[in-house]
């Protein structure tokens, strides 16, 4: 019985650097023509040049969002919620995410990744100056 315990402690442990690794970081947040464009890539390629860059766009008719394993599109009005996440003591960044609903009306949570305080207010004060008129959430 404690070799199971054991073993499903060490798949969940596995399980869990598998997952931070893959989970998408900020490396860049700009104002492209006028909206808020966020550059990410896997943690664990980070510093690797050439890896493959991920981007989200949050453009007025709604976010553009090019993650793996697709390239969609949803409008603002099927966004339900933008969170903001803090991760760290000094709330200097924070994991973002967009509740979606589908055209089936079924909800699901976008996670887009981490990023910086500075990005996340920025892209705040980009939905406030546009009237996007969406709940935004920020979680300490």
């Amino acid at each position: 019985m404690r070799r199971v315990a054991i073993a499903a402690v060490i798949i969940s442990m596995s399980f869990s650097a598998a997952t931070a690794e893959d989970e998408l970081r900020q490396i860049s947040c700009d104002q492209e023509n006028g909206f808020p464009s966020i550059a990410l890539r896997k943690t664990s390629e980070m510093n690797t040049a050439g890896a493959r860059t991920y981007i989200v766009d949050f453009q007025q008719d709604g976010p553009v969002i090019r993650l793996p394993p697709e390239y969609y599109s949803p409008d603002w009005k099927d966004v339900e919620e933008i969170t903001f996440s803090t991760i760290d003591n000094a709330r200097a960044k924070g994991r973002l995410t967009l509740k979606i609903r589908s055209g089936s009306g079924a909800v699901y949570v976008q996670p887009i990744g981490i990023i910086e305080r500075a990005c996340w207010n920025a892209t705040k004060s980009y939905f406030l100056s546009s009237k996007i008129n969406r709940p935004i959430k920020e979680i300490p």
